[in-house]
């Protein structure tokens, strides 16, 4: 197989994600097969300059739900699966035991055969103490047994390494007020990014809740109310996320469409609702959406398409695309139908299978418009998966990029159509800025006709588009005006057709 180079490059070469790597280790999965009878998983690795994707042995399932948590160094500390929470060794936390307790953890969590909590996906988010490096927060929820007359409760308990460095649950299960949803919950930093806002919707109604975790305290919920009935058969079929940088929240659901808000990070409200009703060929099942690391396109889906939509067009709801069709697989008899969507580390958007499946769908370029983002589909993990990924929010905002789309994906696991796909970057293209660093004026040289439809982007380490020039296409040098930029470090990329072609780092000394 021959090697690849990666060319869509969305922030920077040569820039890597040295802190906040808290999404570096991803643990799901049930059973590998035809071992013994085993609950094995699958472990999705970051840390490397390539991708790792192995077995991980463990002796308790993880279904929907569930959570992985690293350090800020990528060191793997707990992951759980609603029942228990569990250190890198396998072994409960100290005081990690019985999460949620109530009739739904006595039926399935004790159950040999699912060991599992069963509820929504997206029921858990982990979340570092901005002011203390030594303590996260797990928030989950808390599922009712009678679903019709009873709601979801929002939890949260604490897990501390000042004293253990494997950690110690100090607080558990601590009830935070409101008639939640099931699932749904995202989260994302405020304005300082030195504490975090949290949001679930209203359960039967069309409301948000919002809270706020600074200083070891977490804030009576703001209650926002505009938008459409989250209706109570899609609260476990829905997915929502918060945009790489805070500033948009979108939800997605099988029956109730796709809602944008502009979200305020500094007072943490929603506002300038957008509702776009569901595509018309939309046949049902969950649903899945994710942001790009740029937050440029977002992409959703359901079981048998994946959209995407362009969050600078003028109408977002117009600029849907379809990007692909399910191809279809039965690898255990079950289809293996799109599922749930998370951004990674690397900047791809990893997609669980729905059923019981040993394969997973990747798109590789998500800042590529249309078909050219690369759906790769039923690639084949290790371990069988039940419809899930883990559920992280951009940890990095404020310190970093969103991610690195340097690291490799496993050579072994690309088609031949991927990598076909991977080449559809401009070869052998020379791109030279200077002077870089500039005072704010800098000349661009290109060696290749790139075409009409080209362009000049600045973003800053946190994916804001500060700057953006149409360019002529043509070869030779073309001068560029940054004097509005205030200084600092920022990433400049070139687009053909609104494909990614160069990217690497700008730095303005004023």
């Amino acid at each position: 197989m021959k090697a690849y180079i990666m060319t869509s490059i969305v922030f920077a070469i040569g820039l890597t994600c040295q802190a906040q790597q808290h999404d570096y280790n991803w643990i799901f999965g049930v059973f590998t097969f035809p071992d013994e009878p085993n609950a094995n998983g699958n472990i999705i690795n970051f840390a490397g300059d390539t991708v790792r994707i192995e077995v991980y042995e463990k002796d308790n399932t993880i279904d929907f739900y569930n959570a992985t948590y690293s350090d800020a160094a990528g060191q793997l500390k707990f992951w759980s699966n609603g029942c228990e929470l569990f250190g890198a060794d396998n072994e409960i936390l100290e005081n990690g035991d019985t999460l949620n307790p109530g009739l739904v953890y006595d039926i399935y969590c004790e159950d040999q055969f699912t060991q599992s909590y069963v509820s929504a996906y997206q029921s858990m988010i982990c979340l570092p103490d901005l002011q203390d490096e030594q303590k996260a927060y797990v928030f989950h929820k808390w599922e009712p047994w009678d679903l019709l007359n009873d709601f979801h409760r929002l939890y949260y308990s604490v897990v501390d390494f000042s004293q253990d460095e494997k950690g110690v649950v100090i607080e558990k299960n601590i009830e935070l007020p409101g008639n939640t949803s099931s699932g749904l919950i995202s989260a994302t930093k405020d304005e300082d990014y030195d504490s975090w806002w949290i949001i679930t919707p209203e359960k039967w109604g069309t409301g948000h809740y919002v809270y706020r975790l600074e200083e070891d305290s977490i804030s009576s919920p703001s209650y926002f109310t505009e938008g459409a009935i989250l209706t109570d058969n899609n609260q476990g079929a829905s997915s929502s996320s918060f945009s790489p940088d805070g500033s948009k929240y979108a939800i997605f659901g099988e029956a109730d469409g796709l809602r944008i808000y502009d979200f305020d990070n500094e007072s943490g409200t929603l506002s300038n609702y957008q509702f776009i009703e569901a595509p018309m060929d939309f046949e049902g099942g969950r649903a899945g959406l994710s942001f790009s690391g740029s937050g440029r396109y977002l992409y959703t889906c359901h079981r048998l398409k994946i959209y995407q939509y362009d969050m600078e067009a003028s109408d977002i709801g117009a600029s849907r695309l379809t990007v692909a069709d399910w191809e279809e697989s039965f690898t255990t008899g079950f289809p293996s139908q799109f599922m749930q969507m998370q951004r990674a580390p690397d900047c791809r958007i990893y997609m669980s299978a729905q059923n019981t499946n040993s394969t997973i769908h990747v798109i590789h370029h998500p800042e590529r418009r249309g078909i050219a983002c690369g759906v790769q589909q039923n690639i084949e993990i290790p371990a069988f998966n039940n419809n899930t990924t883990p559920n992280f929010p951009n940890y990095r905002l404020g310190t970093a990029p969103a991610c690195d789309s340097t690291k490799v994906f496993p050579p072994s696991l690309l088609t031949a159509v991927e990598e076909d796909n991977m080449a559809l970057g401009q070869k052998d293209l020379h791109v030279y800025v200077y002077p870089n660093p500039s005072d704010g004026n800098i000349f661009l040289d290109i060696d290749q006709f790139l075409g009409e439809e080209s362009d000049f982007r600045v973003y800053d380490l946190q994916g804001k588009e500060h700057f953006r020039k149409s360019l002529s296409g043509d070869i030779g040098s073309t001068q560029i005006g940054l004097s509005k930029l205030v200084g600092g470090m920022y990433i400049y990329s070139i687009h053909s057709a609104g494909r990614l072609v160069h990217s690497a780092k700008l730095v303005i000394n004023k």
